[in-house]
């Protein structure tokens, strides 16, 4: 049952560290224009490049290009996490982001 309960927080936790990002972007993409629109569109795109690094790291050259991409990738934080692991690097990176993007 533990383990269970430590599985659900640890996928809660890569949740809210991938959510507090995108509300960060959204924010201050909402900051940049008047239109919520245009925010939530360009919310919405730097949802898919998050989602477009997942497939990239494979067709990127170099072991370290490929580790930073996997960095950023939201669905490689969730992979690890469904597995099991905790990837504080990717936590970190995460929450950097939306540190970053508050920050803007």
């Amino acid at each position: 049952m533990s383990t269970i309960v430590e599985s659900l927080r640890q996928e809660l936790q890569a949740l809210a560290a991938t959510g507090a990002g995108f509300l960060a972007m959204g924010l201050f993409f909402s900051s940049l224009t008047s239109n919520q629109i245009v925010a939530a569109v360009l919310t919405f795109a730097g949802l898919l490049l998050g989602l477009g690094l997942f497939w990239l790291r494979g067709m990127a050259p170099g072991d370290g290009l490929q580790d930073l991409i996997a960095y950023f990738s939201f669905l490689e934080l969730w992979w690890e996490t469904g597995r099991g692991f905790v990837p504080v690097r990717y936590f970190a990176a995460h929450l950097s982001v939306a540190i970053f993007f508050l920050y803007l």
